[in-house]
């Protein structure tokens, strides 16, 4: 919902994290906060990437999101 969304931009702006990776679930919830979040350009996306909701892998992203070095 946009409460959720606007509380996610709201504690990234807290925390001060300027490069973000974002993994989502290929649901509508997970991709509205995702979209919310990318439109509200608080921050750099330095990663993002959606997985099926049983994907159980990982491995590779993960990978990919530390050579980008994200805040959070």
């Amino acid at each position: 919902s946009r409460i959720e969304n606007d509380l996610v931009v709201a504690e990234v702006q807290r925390r001060g994290f300027k490069r973000i990776a974002i993994i989502a679930s290929t649901n509508d919830a997970m991709l509205a906060l995702r979209d919310h979040f990318i439109a509200s350009k608080i921050a750099e996306i330095v990663y993002s990437e959606d997985f099926p909701r049983d994907e159980t892998d990982f491995r590779t992203a993960v990978a990919e999101i530390r050579k980008v070095n994200p805040d959070a």
